[in-house]
């Protein structure tokens, strides 16, 4: 029983490390109309046709006279609240690397624009497949106080997926 649960961990940190070797991509965020408050782009949508990986890069395109980016925490999306950023952005041409598993939260910080919408929520679904898979045989927690860090994923991400027979 011993081997094949050590057998299971080394297989899945395998799986897992592939998460991080697909080729990067660079994303334009909001594509052509880039960050903007303007109704023009619908980032729940937007980031839904996306397939985020570990080493990909997200470009922030926006005129730096009216906008920002903010990164932020899980309750500063769901609120719009900028008052306490992870990062702040506000060059006009702002690239962020997403260098870990989970969700990443970004929202303007400029009053009105979050609940205007423009707030982004960025995920890698293969990655949360995978942890998925870990978290049924009891094998995430000790996959992510290894190698991510206890804050890189949000217990409510860690739902065991559907099991098609």
């Amino acid at each position: 029983m011993a081997n094949l649960r050590t057998s299971m961990l080394v297989v899945s940190l395998l799986m897992m490390a592939l998460c991080g070797v697909s080729m990067a991509a660079v994303y334009q965020v909001g594509d052509s109309a880039g960050w903007t408050s303007m109704g023009q782009v619908d980032y729940h949508d937007w980031a839904a046709t996306k397939n985020f990986h570990v080493g990909d890069t997200l470009v922030f395109n926006y005129n730096n006279q009216f906008h920002n980016v903010k990164q932020v925490a899980h309750p500063g999306f769901e609120s719009c609240n900028a008052t306490s950023p992870i990062a702040t952005y506000t060059n006009g041409s702002d690239t962020v690397a997403l260098e870990k598993l989970g969700h990443f939260y970004f929202i303007c910080g400029y009053p009105g624009h979050c609940q205007a919408g423009q707030k982004i929520d960025i995920l890698n679904p293969f990655c949360i497949y995978i942890e998925n898979f870990l978290q049924r045989r009891g094998l995430i927690f000790v996959f992510f106080k290894s190698f991510t860090g206890a804050n890189s994923l949000r217990t409510a991400d860690l739902k065991p997926a559907a099991v098609s027979s």
